[in-house]
């Protein structure tokens, strides 16, 4: 083997897994868990399996190998499969350009290289086609399981497919014998090189799941803790339209007293409608990841109308003062989250406070949309403001702290920010700042760059 081709190959494939791995141990959880879906981890994956390609070694006569492999099963690994697949199709990509160029600096002509190019997509495609089935069924099949047992399962199914890519590319490509001696250091190699990048990452991704679970759970709390509430909501209008059903039913009224009783049903009505409505839409999940415009004031009319009765059931105020009317570019269901999430965490805040209320402010400054949440809360010490935001830190007994580990991660994604100003005894103000949606156009066509969520 040569020595410089092998241990060049296996560096530019433990690339992203050295990455990976530096963020998640510099990092809190919340960070790890971003790094770990976004782009930036997918098209590495695809860039640097290609350059692996570039060192390719021999184990014994007529029996080339490289680490490509390695990089892009990993891939499969960490990342969901849909997302591994987003980096195969990256690594395909630049393989055609890498080739078409190496032809070129040969001295071939644009048609003759792209002929070349398009003879070698002919002769991979098989090969690739099963390793995307292989491994993208492997990973749906453990995409719930522990990071051992998933890490050996990719291993295993690596194993299966270089089993068919040895036998394939030496017998139907090549026409060569085959040398067993050979088969079994490819798949040593291979195996041993993607089980030792599992072991180096198994910590990133068991936090990452953690982190998915931990959101769902603080999910599941508000929901439940809002369901309380709204029932209690609902038996207002409930037992009037009850009381006037009675009425028109004991005895005949004229037609105006009549029409007033049906006009406040109907009213009542639709406000439990309303109430069960906004309830839904918090509870339900997100259908996509997909930004769009969101009208900032009437997210914050779906929010506010939603938590007024958890407010009505702490006892505290609840007010919304629209200023100007803004929209910022982002998922509408993860900003909603986002703003229940602070909203609510400001009701709990003023929950052992007589008169207590809480002011939400929506303001345009600028470029920037500003969303001010005040209450006349207990207060935060220094200290609880400096933790403030961290995963599993949170001053309510059951909190887990991921609310807030949520928003900041949602807020500084969509390029704004979160500032807190606090004091014991006095309350609290939370400021939100947000571009503008033509600012978030400009801004992401300057970068280029798109965040991906996770999935399951």
């Amino acid at each position: 083997m040569e020595v410089r081709d092998f241990l060049a190959g296996l560096l530019f494939a433990y690339i992203p897994v050295i990455l990976c791995e530096f963020w998640y141990t510099r990092r809190t959880h919340a960070s790890a868990a971003r790094y770990l879906t976004s782009s930036g981890l997918v098209i590495s994956i695809g860039v640097f399996s290609s350059l692996c390609t570039l060192f390719t070694f021999q184990i014994g006569p007529g029996t080339p190998l490289n680490f490509a492999l390695v990089c892009l099963s990993w891939g499969f690994f960490l990342l969901s499969w849909t997302r591994a697949l987003i980096s195969l199709a990256i690594y395909i990509l630049c393989q055609v350009i890498l080739s078409f160029a190496i032809h070129i600096d040969k001295g071939e002509s644009a048609n003759e290289a792209i002929h070349i190019v398009i003879s070698e997509l002919n002769h991979s495609i098989l090969t690739v086609v099963v390793f995307a089935i292989l491994m993208s069924l492997t990973s749906w099949i453990l995409r719930n399981q522990p990071a051992f047992h998933r890490g050996m399962g990719i291993v295993i199914a690596l194993c299966g497919y270089g089993a068919f890519d040895y036998v394939y590319t030496m017998r139907m490509l090549m026409r060569a014998p085959l040398h067993l001696s050979n088969f079994a250091w490819f798949l040593a190699i291979v195996g041993a090189a993607v089980a030792m990048a599992v072991r180096v990452t198994v910590g990133g991704y068991n936090a990452h799941i953690m982190a998915k679970n931990q959101m769902r759970l603080e999910k599941s709390e508000l929901v439940s803790q809002l369901a309380a509430s709204v029932a209690h909501e609902i038996r207002n209008p409930i037992t009037v339209v009850r009381g006037f059903t009675q009425l028109l039913a004991s005895k005949e009224y004229d037609r105006d007293t009549t029409m007033g009783f049906y006009t406040t049903m109907v009213d009542e009505l639709d406000r439990a409608e309303s109430i069960i409505g906004e309830y839904l839409n918090i509870a339900k999940p997100p259908l996509g990841d997909d930004e769009t415009d969101v009208d900032l004031p009437v997210l914050l009319k779906g929010a506010v109308q939603a938590l007024k009765p958890y407010a009505l059931d702490k006892n505290v105020d609840l007010h919304l003062t629209l200023r100007a009317e803004v929209m910022i570019r982002g998922n509408y269901s993860t900003v909603l989250q986002v703003m229940i999430n602070v909203i609510k965490n400001a009701i709990e805040a003023c929950a052992d406070v007589d008169s207590a209320s809480v002011v939400i402010e929506l303001n345009k400054v600028k470029t920037n949309a500003e969303l001010k949440v005040v209450d006349t809360g207990s207060g935060m010490s220094k200290t609880t403001l400096e933790k403030l935001g961290q995963p599993y830190y949170s001053t309510k007994s059951q909190g887990t702290g991921l609310g807030l580990t949520l928003a900041y991660k949602v807020i500084h994604e969509l390029g704004g920010g979160i500032f807190v100003d606090s004091e014991e005894g006095r309350g609290t103000t939370f400021s939100i700042v947000l571009p503008l949606a033509e600012n978030a156009l400009r801004r992401t066509a300057t970068t280029g760059f798109v965040h991906l969520e996770t999935d399951s």
